[in-house]
């Protein structure tokens, strides 16, 4: 049998009914939304610790079968945004990670279907308590922004709430920084959706400078997450940067990036996300005199609406 296959991975616009669909087939749509953005990191004189910035949540995977001769014409997609990576800080905390878009499907003769974003990771904060990762996005909603040591929420029905895995159907939660300037914490697997980003490298008062956190996997059916990058090691290294989340195969989401190390030198920025829909990692930190900056987040995987139609 033959099949007619349209991915959109930006933007909106109308899906249009191919000319040699099967009158008697169906049309099988897949929807994944935007991951969230990891946290960025910061700077802070030498006996000062600072968390590394946290990562961004999973977003959620939906997928609807319909008889083609019930979808109009044409029908209207949204793809969903990646969440942006929040911004290096100078000495007043990391920018906090934005959330993914939703992406979207109908409402022309069918009603509309979404799948959600995932929250963003907040920034490197000095720590009374440790930046907090983005909630997975569930069937029904967003996951939560996190904001400070408050964690992501779960998206509605399903989502995982920021630093918990997710066996279900939503998106899973990422992780945070330290609250001593420690190593980031790792993400978390998701079982269909996208998975989150590892917590950035912190400062710790002494001072040294810690790792980050891994990304976590997304899926049977998708690669490994983004490793971390071996940390703890006070002299100037390059290739700090945490690892970008590896894609989806077959129409599931991506893995989460890893967190970036910090240094004495810089702070690494975070991996982005794996496409479609894994969290971005956390920057690093580092001190005050460093010759570089600290590390921005991650930007989280960009959305996909996928369509497969029977010839």
């Amino acid at each position: 049998m033959a099949y007619s296959i349209q991915a959109f991975a930006s933007g909106e616009g109308d899906w249009v009914k191919p000319a040699n669909a099967d009158p008697n087939g169906i049309t099988r749509v897949i929807l994944i939304g935007g991951g969230g953005g990891g946290g960025g990191g910061d700077k802070q004189p030498s006996a000062t610790a600072i968390s590394g910035g946290a990562g961004g949540g999973g977003a959620a995977r939906q997928e609807a079968i319909f008889l083609t001769s019930e979808l109009g014409a044409t029908e209207p997609y949204v793809v969903g945004a990646a969440g942006t990576g929040g911004s290096a800080g100078t000495g007043t905390n990391g920018g906090n990670g934005g959330g993914g878009g939703y992406s979207a499907f109908g409402g022309n003769v069918i009603l509309e279907h979404r799948a959600y974003g995932g929250g963003g990771g907040a920034g490197a904060i000095v720590p009374t308590v440790a930046a907090a990762g983005g909630g997975g996005a569930g069937v029904l909603g967003a996951g939560g922004n996190a904001t400070g040591g408050t964690v992501g929420l779960g998206g509605t029905l399903g989502g995982a709430f920021g630093s918990q895995a997710n066996t279900g159907v939503g998106g899973s939660g990422a992780g945070g920084g330290s609250v001593t300037g420690g190593a980031g914490t790792a993400g978390q697997r998701s079982a269909t959706g996208g998975a989150g980003g590892g917590g950035g490298g912190g400062k710790t008062n002494a001072p040294a400078y810690s790792a980050a956190g891994a990304g976590g996997m997304a899926g049977m059916l998708s690669i490994l997450g983004g490793s971390t990058i071996s940390g703890a090691d006070p002299s100037p290294t390059p290739n700090v940067t945490g690892n970008d989340g590896q894609p989806g195969l077959f129409g599931y989401a991506g893995s989460g990036g890893s967190g970036g190390t910090a240094r004495n030198s810089e702070g690494g920025v975070g991996g982005n996300g794996g496409f479609p829909g894994g969290g971005a990692g956390g920057g690093g930190s580092t001190i005050d005199t460093a010759p570089g900056a600290a590390g921005a987040g991650g930007t989280g995987g960009g959305g996909l609406v996928l369509c497969i139609t029977d010839g």
